[in-house]
């Protein structure tokens, strides 16, 4: 099971996923080596997350 809570059936080795990104409702065969992907595409979906989440931090210790 991922973090989302959702996953699919093994397929050799690899795993159906759907990925954590609230704007992304894609699913994907995880195939890396540590079975820890979380996005579709780490390039687009993730790089949306990672910056919402430097923006939260940042707004959370006041710096604008």
């Amino acid at each position: 099971m991922n973090e989302c809570g959702q996953s699919g059936p093994s397929l050799s080795g690899s795993t159906t996923r759907i990925g954590v990104s609230p704007t992304c409702n894609r699913v994907f065969v995880d195939v890396s080596r540590g079975g820890r992907r979380r996005y579709c595409m780490p390039d687009l979906c993730g790089n949306r997350i990672n910056a919402v989440d430097h923006r939260q931090r940042r707004n959370a210790l006041g710096d604008k």
